[in-house]
């Protein structure tokens, strides 16, 4: 549609762009399985952690309740399927994919803190 009108004048931006190497490292099959196994692991320990320590209102179920809520009226409510939409969404699975990396090290972390 309107993308059109300005092909000509990105074209170089564009080539130069798609000429990095490191461009496609998190797109491609490989990379994109990373960062879903990181998020799905995430995931799990952050929803673990809550029913292990039996947070029912908690920070942390607030913190699912607002990503569960963003990603719904995103997701049934905008017609559109631009990326730009789902930018509210990158701190909240940004955070859960943190989650998922910084977790196998907790056992490390938690031996080092002292207490008296």
């Amino acid at each position: 549609a309107y993308v059109a009108n300005y092909l000509d004048n990105t074209s170089q931006s564009q080539d130069y762009y798609f000429s990095n190497p490191l461009n496609h490292l998190f797109q491609a099959p490989f990379g994109s399985l990373i960062i879903f196994i990181l998020f799905v692991l995430g995931m799990t320990v952050f929803i673990l952690g809550i029913i292990r320590d039996k947070l029912l209102f908690s920070d942390k179920i607030l913190f699912l309740i607002n990503l569960v809520s963003i990603f719904c009226g995103l997701l049934f409510f905008t017609p559109l399927p631009f990326q730009r939409y789902y930018l509210p969404l990158l701190p909240w699975f940004s955070f859960l994919i943190i989650t998922g990396l910084v977790w196998p090290f907790g056992g490390i972390f938690n031996k080092s803190v002292k207490s008296d």
